[in-house]
């Protein structure tokens, strides 16, 4: 018997409509181009904290390597059962969607998505890992319903309509339009940033904290220049804070959209006790690189492993890396 009310929450939005086409339905004829947006979220530990990367126990006991390929398997033959699977073994299998990116999960995913814009934030709707893992998953085909989404109207009583945001997590839906070249993902990152910049150095309110991080994990060079160019708003120009600030979000921005060989170069010579700022190339390159970057980052981690690299820190993050190349490259390792 399922004990957790949370469940049969998750259970209705994930099972509970119906009508939109399968995912075979859907799938596109043509070949998408390599996009000039990108979108790393690997780096985002703060809705899935590291613990998440490490292992995840599921209900019988057993315990999940995240990385592993027999856990992309068992997420992927999931699809079919999933309303059948125990309340902890649900919310695991949703989050490995998008780790894994398992495409055939679209539809469901789409579906909780519409539903949950309906809806009221509760806890335990899940809506964090839903839209996280349709956002990784989403392909060109997928634009129309991210764009509904994230323009749907904004359900709750809360007596700010823009603290909204801070629980949405809408801001996934706008990177993977970034990612997938549409405007509005674009337009929407950019006037959210804003909206928080503005208001955290003029009332100092925290508005929308969250889109600075997300803006971390992009690149697209003419979302670059309109974040620039925030540094002479009439508002901002005359807080030296406002400059700091934005040059170093735009630094690690571009970091994101370099080629693979400069990437390379940059995590060979990542220090043991790099900055934030100094482990960016480690998160892009695991989001964009292949099958040697892999080896590339499994060989720095045994580095770390065996003693000859040192740092606390840039070793956890190379681990970070490790398993999010593990889990988006699962079907090409042997």
């Amino acid at each position: 018997m399922f004990r957790h009310a949370t469940y049969f929450l998750l259970l209705a939005i994930l099972f509970g409509a119906a009508g939109l086409p399968s995912r075979a339905q859907e799938q596109a004829a043509a070949v998408e181009p390599e996009a000039v947006s990108v979108w790393i979220p690997c780096s985002d530990t703060r809705v899935f904290n590291r613990r998440d990367w490490e292992k995840l126990v599921l209900s019988d006991g057993s315990v999940l390597s995240i990385g592993d390929a027999k856990v992309g398997r068992w997420v992927e033959k999931s699809v079919s059962r999933a309303g059948r699977l125990e309340s902890k073994d649900l919310g695991v299998w949703v989050k490995c969607v998008g780790h894994y990116r398992i495409d055939k999960a679209g539809s469901m995913l789409t579906r909780a998505a519409q539903k949950l814009v309906k809806l009221e934030p509760a806890a335990g709707d899940n809506r964090d890992a839903i839209f996280y893992s349709l956002a990784q998953i989403a392909g060109k085909r997928d634009v129309k319903n991210l764009k509904r989404l994230l323009e749907a109207p904004i359900v709750g009583n809360n007596p700010n309509p823009d603290a909204a945001f801070l629980i949405v997590h809408r801001e996934w839906l706008a990177a993977a339009l970034l990612r997938l070249g549409d405007e509005a993902g674009r337009k929407y990152l950019y006037d959210e940033y804003r909206k928080h910049m503005l208001l955290k150095h003029t009332k100092q309110q925290n508005y929308h904290s969250n889109i600075a991080y997300i803006l971390n994990t992009v690149y697209d060079p003419t979302l670059v220049e309109q974040i620039e160019a925030l540094i002479d708003h009439e508002e901002l120009r005359d807080k030296g804070e406002v400059r700091n600030e934005i040059n170093r979000l735009v630094s690690q921005m571009k970091v994101n959209g370099l080629p693979l060989k400069e990437l390379r170069r940059l995590v060979e010579q990542t220090e043991p006790l790099g900055s934030e700022e100094a482990i960016q190339p480690v998160h892009a390159l695991a989001e964009r690189g292949g099958l040697e970057d892999l080896k590339l980052i499994e060989r720095i981690c045994q580095e770390y492993e065996d003693g000859t690299r040192r740092g606390g820190y840039t070793k956890k993050q190379f681990e970070l890396a490790r398993a999010v190349m593990r889990c988006r490259l699962w079907k090409q390792r042997k």
